[in-house]
């Protein structure tokens, strides 16, 4: 488990990202923010990771189709590095140091 103050960091830096996503125009409508931390939490190798999942309000039965498929290990359809790439150098663009 995390000890209270590195939590607390590590959701101020997740905050900054979520702020950055919806500046660069990423989860306008809302973001799902999971925290993923023990074994409980079905993680084989133990550490902490969060899911910053930027949402738009009418993404509802896609959003699930892809969170089903992303649980079962399938996955589905990926985005392209390149696109990856981009979307993540607007984030950047927008994040406070």
């Amino acid at each position: 488990m995390l000890a209270e103050a590195v939590r607390h960091h590590l959701f101020d830096i997740c905050n900054r990202i979520v702020t950055s996503q919806r500046k660069a125009g990423f989860g306008v409508g809302g973001t799902h923010f999971l925290l993923n931390d023990g074994k409980a939490a079905n993680q084989h190798v133990p550490h902490v990771h969060f899911h910053l999942i930027p949402r738009s309000g009418r993404d509802n039965a896609g959003f699930f189709l892809r969170m089903v498929l992303h649980l079962t290990g399938l996955f589905g359809r990926r985005t392209s590095f390149p696109t990856l790439q981009e979307q993540a150098a607007l984030i950047r663009g927008h994040l406070v140091p």
